[in-house]
């Protein structure tokens, strides 16, 4: 079974780097992928997203949702997530 581990992020581009670092950090787990979803209006971590969508070495999706809120960010991330 794969695990999604979902980051909400809402114009804190370098906070979102440590924790996808922070997450890659962890031994010992196998089947997972990152969903990222930029929160904020203006997309402020697209550039991050985009940066790390062509170095990732584990499957990783991305999503904008510009409307504020974090259950609109979370519900944005379970409509990409494939984990189970």
């Amino acid at each position: 079974m794969r695990v999604s581990v979902i980051i909400p992020t809402f114009r804190r581009p370098d906070a979102f780097t440590r924790a996808v670092r922070s997450v890659l950090a962890q031994e010992g787990v196998v089947a997972f992928e990152i969903v990222a979803v930029d929160n904020s209006p203006e997309g402020s971590a697209v550039t991050a997203f985009k940066s790390l969508e062509t170095r990732a070495d584990v499957p990783f999706r991305w999503t904008h949702e510009p409307r504020p809120g974090v259950s609109h960010a979370r519900n944005a991330a379970l409509r990409i997530a494939r984990g189970g």
